[in-house]
């Protein structure tokens, strides 16, 4: 019994692991999206910026809110990756299956 109670442990570790990995993942990359769009206002390189960002996951493309933006103003950057259980468990976890994440910045720098 106690066996089975650390297999299941275990297997819970891995996919929480997993799973906040992918949004940290996801986190910077949102961040460095943003930077580059205050800064350049080009949606092109954010948009390269995000992908860099999140090589190896399966992402839906960054949403840049307001485009363009305003000297001194907000901008954000929204994005979200596809995530997977690696482990049976979690599904029963009720692990999303998309993680999202967004960062703000001041437009201009």
């Amino acid at each position: 019994m106690l066996s089975w109670a650390l297999v299941f442990l275990i297997m819970g570790i891995i996919d929480l692991g997993r799973y906040f990995a992918v949004q940290q993942e996801i986190t910077h990359a949102a961040r460095e999206a943003v930077r580059v769009y205050a800064v350049t206002q080009n949606q092109q390189q954010a948009d390269d910026a995000f992908v860099a960002g999140t090589a190896g996951l399966t992402c839906n493309g960054p949403n840049i809110t307001p485009m363009p933006c305003t000297a001194g103003q907000p901008v954000t950057v929204t994005g979200s990756c596809a995530f997977s259980s690696a482990t049976p468990l979690g599904d029963w976890l009720g692990l999303s299956p998309q993680v999202a994440s967004s960062a703000v910045m001041r437009c201009g720098g």
